[in-house]
């Protein structure tokens, strides 16, 4: 490493820079000629006698005799004040300027970086607060984050941020900084009370008013006194933003029955658009002082626009998500709204679904029990998959939706197929069993299948897919025990007085058993299936149960010698 590079790594080890280093020296510099100018004469010593104010050469008997200095006049005082130095007057101010200068030379980065301001005491800066920039501004709130003020200098401080906010010609960009430390992290006492706020308010310029209002609405200060008739008589302003940012403020914190006087005329009195903007999208965060409002609203019969009020109960339901505490009725009236004919309510209301708390569980059932239309029905079905907490919980409803034979078979299979989702996905609770819905299933295809075309038969293995599945082969089993099936003879007569199933038998055996052993008889490929099927992980009680009896099935005695048993035939034509 150079020695360039050696001193500049040293000097930033330290935390010094060029001016530090310099700064030093000529502080030393500075120090050492002022104690020259002071002690040279304890120093320097003459070989020949001088006078000691002109400094001219005179005899050396001049003292002895007291003879006066023949240039100035000066009567020596003592010996030894003719042969040194005395006390130089230039030295000791030159000695003292270096000093000065290389405190100021130090300084030089910090003016750089901050200005000359800095420099300054800190009540000489607070009285600067119009006229400094952002950097005198910053150093000042640094001091007010810090307590370095004083209480005469922070009342100094609030005067000239008022005077600021309230001036109408004042550019918003310069009161950010006064808003950015008055946030409530900053675990400080506030610098600018309610009263100030609403003081400056009343003359603001636009840009200014919003970033106030934004600042007062996130704050968590509840708004007393004159801010209060100050934020309602904003709600004049021409500026849809600073209306709708009013808006905003009073259903946060909604604080009087005025307030809530001027929230259900509004309701009632605005268009469509502004009611959407300015209203019912800044509810989504309600405070429990607004919910009690909404529900009021809800139950009072006098309110013109009903159907606004669920809307926005509806989306404050939906928009939650779990990161506010809502009132119950809240979502009792979603649930009461959900089948609305209003799209947008019915959106949001079954977007609210997966939040219901555990005490409407009971009502959330008897609607899942109770809806028989089909659309909705299938909505229902389709929120339950989104159900985080208490899901699990709710599989044995959805399983009487299942169960229930007065519904379309589609929406029984999507609600088992729900039920098997979430037990699958939260690893808890008891699997409501399949197999009943396969059985139905199954039944309904061999009665409605008519191979008349390979059209039907492609439409056959399309709503089917393959039989070698385990729920597929059980429910094959359980409808030929329904049939009277006692012995293996009996249950392939069965099976070949059954086109339909025979042919899904054949045409799915390859794929689902990729083994090399290719049983030629209709009794050995069944056989081989069962086999596999209870090979597989996680098959629900009844189904393992099933395939056993299938294997005993099998496996018994023919009903007589002659077993009739039958050769695989070729792919159906």
């Amino acid at each position: 490493m150079s020695r360039e590079g050696y001193s500049h790594g040293f000097a930033h080890m330290y935390g010094l820079n060029l001016f530090d280093v310099l700064g030093w020296g000529l502080t030393l510099i500075g120090l050492g000629v002022t104690l020259l100018g002071l002690f040279a004469r304890r120093i320097v010593v003459r070989s020949e006698p001088r006078c000691t104010k002109c400094r001219y050469e005179l005899d050396p008997l001049a003292f002895v005799e007291q003879t006066p200095c023949p240039e100035c006049g000066t009567t020596p005082t003592s010996q030894s004040a003719l042969y040194t130095l005395g006390r130089s007057k230039k030295l000791i101010l030159l000695g003292v300027a270096l000093t000065i200068g290389s405190f100021v030379l130090s300084e030089v980065p910090r003016v750089r970086s901050q200005g000359w301001s800095s420099l300054l005491p800190t009540s000489i800066q607070v009285r600067l607060w119009q006229h400094g920039d952002t950097r005198l501004r910053g150093r000042i709130f640094g001091a007010y984050k810090e307590s370095k003020l004083s209480d005469t200098q922070l009342d100094m401080l609030r005067k000239q941020v008022v005077a600021e906010l309230a001036n109408p010609t004042n550019k918003p960009n310069l009161s950010y900084n006064v808003l950015a430390y008055e946030r409530s992290y900053n675990n400080k006492p506030p610098l600018i009370e309610l009263d100030d706020y609403a003081q400056a308010m009343r003359t603001a310029p636009d840009k200014t008013l919003q970033s106030l209002i934004h600042h007062l609405r996130e704050s968590n200060t509840p708004p007393k006194g004159d801010i209060l008739d100050v934020r309602r008589d904003l709600l004049d302003r021409e500026s849809k933003t600073i209306q709708r940012l009013c808006w905003e403020w009073i259903l946060k914190h909604p604080i009087d029955a005025e307030d809530e006087r001027m929230i259900r005329a509004a309701f009632s009195s605005m268009d469509d658009s502004d009611f959407h903007s300015h209203l019912m999208y800044n509810t989504d965060l309600a405070s429990p002082e607004l919910q009690q409002i909404l529900i009021r609203m809800y139950r009072d019969e006098s309110v013109l626009r009903r159907d606004r009020v669920i809307e926005a109960i509806g989306y404050i339901a939906f928009r939650s998500n779990g990161r506010i505490k809502l009132d119950d009725d809240m979502y009792r009236i979603t649930l009461e709204n959900i089948h609305s004919k209003n799209p947008s309510i019915a959106h949001y209301a079954y977007g609210a679904l997966d939040t219901v708390p555990e005490s409407l569980l009971p009502e959330l059932e008897s609607l899942y029990l109770n809806t028989t239309d089909e659309k909705s029905l299938a909505r229902l079905i389709h929120q339950f998959r989104r159900m985080e907490e208490w899901s699990p919980a709710f599989i044995p409803t959805m399983y009487k939706v299942a169960m229930n034979p007065e519904i379309p078979f589609y929406l029984r299979h999507d609600a088992l197929r729900a039920c098997e989702y979430i037990a699958e996905r939260y690893r808890r609770g008891e699997v409501p069993s399949p197999l009943p819905l396969y059985v139905e299933e199954l039944q309904v295809a061999l009665e409605e299948t008519k191979l008349n075309s390979e059209k039907d038969k492609l439409k056959l293995y399309a709503k089917l897919g393959s039989v070698y599945e385990p729920p597929r082969l059980a429910s094959m089993i359980v409808l030929a025990e329904q049939d009277g099936i006692e012995h293996s003879d009996q249950f392939i007569s069965w099976i070949e007085n059954h086109p339909a199933l025979e042919l899904l038998i054949h045409v799915s055996f390859e794929a689902s058993n990729p083994e090399p052993y290719h049983p030629e008889t209709l009794h050995d490929r069944l056989h081989a299936s069962m086999t596999w099927a209870l090979d597989q992980s996680d098959l629900h009680q009844d189904i393992t149960i099933a395939l056993f009896r299938g294997l005993d099935l099998l496996e018994s005695p023919p009903a007589s010698d002659s077993s009739s048993t039958s050769n695989a035939p070729a792919l159906a034509d």
